[in-house]
């Protein structure tokens, strides 16, 4: 999924959102927080490629946190399994120890680069 030619960063986020049913990505300037120091935090998903590794990154929200963005960083590797990460906009902006290094849908997804 994460090495599909010609596909957006974006593109692929709405499809790793559709897979997981309640996720919805966000981008910059697309909603309004109660809290100012959210909005700065929020970045376009970024995708990187280094030999057999893709890196996803992206902001999502999802119930019932729908003031509390987070965001994920999906990592696949050619023969692993996918290894995701979460953090909090706390996190994310040094306000809060990191709470877990891990997404609850960690192991939960094959290798994007298909069967190891």
């Amino acid at each position: 999924m994460l090495s599909q030619p010609g596909v957006s960063p974006s593109e692929l986020v709405q499809r790793y959102c559709w897979l997981h049913g309640q996720l919805a990505a966000i981008e910059p300037g697309t909603i309004n927080f109660r809290d100012a120091r959210i909005a700065p935090l929020i970045e376009k998903p970024t995708l990187t490629q280094h030999g057999d590794t893709a890196t996803l990154r992206f902001w999502v929200l999802y119930p019932p946190n729908m003031q509390d963005p987070a965001r994920l960083t999906l990592t696949a590797k050619k023969g692993a399994p996918l290894h995701t990460e979460s953090a909090n906009w706390h996190e994310v902006a040094g306000l809060a120890p990191a709470a877990s290094p891990s997404h609850p849908l960690e192991g939960q997804a094959p290798s994007l680069f298909g069967k190891p």
